[in-house]
């Protein structure tokens, strides 16, 4: 124990040192995207220093991983508690080499890196408070908390998805998802004196006992944000289907009707933290201040259903999206009745989503991109209703041609595995993002849906402009699931590839 000990307590040193360095060093640059930077160089140190210690301790330099551990059975309750004294020296020495090296100046403004929901600014009338509002922070820490566990360390603690994938990848994941994470709270809030999420207890407690002041000041919710995410997740556990699909195709058993309420209820928690990471990024690359923002779109959106792909499709099929519960029970992956519960469970999903994007948005944010809606034509400046409705069409069929017609394939899902079905799915979609946002060249046109619940939710909440033309975000990718369903049907049936296949090799 006391070894594995060690090297969380050296770990989480060199991670507080690390990221805060990376905090002050990217801002003293003055570049226009710190965020970008900052995002970036956090997922590699994440990755480097599980990558190091993961082999001793497990890797976690997190009191919220610490507890997760805990609570499902991997590490007993004493390891734990020795785990999580240790990360705490740890990010104290952490902080006090950060102090040791950097001079008063910096540490002034910057407060050695440290977690903050606001801090105190010269004002007309004098002093004021800037910054996020308590109730605000803490919903951004429970929620970033949570989807950051359910997209990385879900995946890290299954060992069958652990062992299938290897230690490198699993620790990528983990190093991708931290950054992820803090790219998005540090910009869909655009308030300034919000330092964004802490995600670990112990990370934001070093700063605040060395420098101590403002960093003080609802330092409490850096702890019961992070610890309120874990046990919710741990629940979240608990309710997953037991089985784990090793392809789409969900086979009737025993235990069916309670595998598929569990599975429904796995597509409303996975579309809701979709929706909230998808649409958070997406404004958050949009808000980067890059010369071509929405390059950065494809990238944000390839990531994001990558994670969530790898995480969700072992327990329910990974679908999030009505569009793949359509098609999965056209071609019978699954049932008719299972699909309709699925989209049920993917609208609520949308509408608890939204709900959360518009408690922590940024008000100016939250009109200047209709809550992150799906718009056909706003301010008159955007694109027809039948051009909208041809490239839902058309861009939905090309993800299906693509992506499905290789992931409803249980020969093909088998040779090329897991891992390159959620990179070709992601891919795909990915793709005909880029397509869509570039071709119209209209600004009033937020390009194609892909997921009908995720043009519900803001539809539902924000209403307006974001009602105008909705139905082709319904009809259009439900045309192309037909199309596309037919198109299937022309395809070669199994024993007639196994004879084409054993014909090529022939051949060969």
């Amino acid at each position: 124990v006391w070894r594995a000990s060690l090297a969380e307590l050296f770990g989480t040193g060199v991670l507080v040192f690390a990221m805060d360095t990376i905090v002050i060093s990217s801002y003293e640059t003055q570049i226009k995207t710190p965020n970008l930077i900052i995002s970036a160089l956090v997922s590699l140190a994440v990755t480097l220093i599980v990558l190091a210690i993961v082999p001793i301790s497990g890797g976690h330099v997190n009191p919220a991983i610490t507890i997760v551990a805990a609570l499902m059975g991997l590490v007993s309750l004493s390891r734990a508690a020795i785990y999580v004294l240790a990360q705490c020296l740890g990010a104290i020495a952490g902080a006090l080499a950060l102090k040791a090296v950097v001079n008063s100046t910096i540490q002034s403004n910057f407060s050695l890196g440290g977690c903050t929901i606001n801090i105190v600014a010269p004002g007309p009338n004098g002093p004021i408070e800037i910054g996020l509002e308590t109730a605000q922070a803490l919903w951004m820490e429970i929620i970033c908390t949570f989807v950051f566990l359910f997209i990385s360390v879900r995946t890290a603690f299954d060992k069958r998805q652990a062992k299938s994938l290897g230690q490198i990848p699993i620790c990528a994941i983990l190093g991708l998802s931290a950054g992820l994470v803090v790219f998005i709270s540090t910009t869909v809030t655009a308030t300034k004196g919000y330092g964004g999420v802490g995600m670990n207890p112990a990370r934001c407690l070093g700063p605040a006992l060395i420098r101590g002041g403002h960093l003080w000041a609802a330092h409490w919710l850096f702890w019961v944000g992070p610890v309120t995410a874990s046990l919710s997740f741990v629940l979240f556990t608990k309710i997953i289907p037991r089985e784990h699909l090793e392809c789409f195709e969900i086979k009737q058993k025993k235990n069916y009707l309670n595998n598929m309420w569990r599975a429904a209820f796995t597509e409303l928690v996975a579309t809701s933290c979709l929706l909230f990471t998808l649409t958070i990024s997406i404004i958050s690359c949009l808000e980067s201040h890059e010369a071509e923002p929405k390059l950065l779109v494809p990238l944000a959106v390839f990531l994001v259903a990558f994670f969530f792909l790898l995480t969700t499709i072992p327990l329910s099929g990974g679908h999030m999206s009505p569009i793949f519960s359509f098609i999965a029970a056209l071609k019978g992956v699954i049932t008719l009745v299972r699909a309709l519960f699925y989209v049920i469970a993917q609208c609520l999903g949308s509408i608890l989503a939204y709900l959360v994007i518009r408690c922590v948005m940024d008000v100016s944010a939250e009109e200047k991109f209709s809550l992150g809606g799906c718009m056909v034509n706003r301010d008159d400046e955007g694109i027809s209703t039948r051009n909208a409705l041809i490239l839902e069409f058309s861009c939905t069929f090309v993800v299906l041609f693509l992506a499905v017609t290789v992931a409803f394939d249980q020969r093909r899902f088998k040779e090329l595995g897991l891992l390159m079905i959620c990179v070709i799915l992601a891919g795909a979609m990915a793709l005909a993002i880029f397509m869509s946002i570039y071709v119209t060249g209209r600004p009033g046109y937020g390009g194609v849906g892909l997921n009908p619940a995720r043009c519900l939710g803001p539809a539902l909440l924000r209403g307006g402009e974001l009602w105008n033309g909705h139905w082709v975000f319904w009809v259009g990718p439900f045309l192309a699931c037909v199309v596309y369903y037919g198109y299937s049907l022309t395809l070669p049936k199994k024993n007639r590839r196994q004879k084409m296949k054993r014909k090529t090799d022939d051949l060969l």
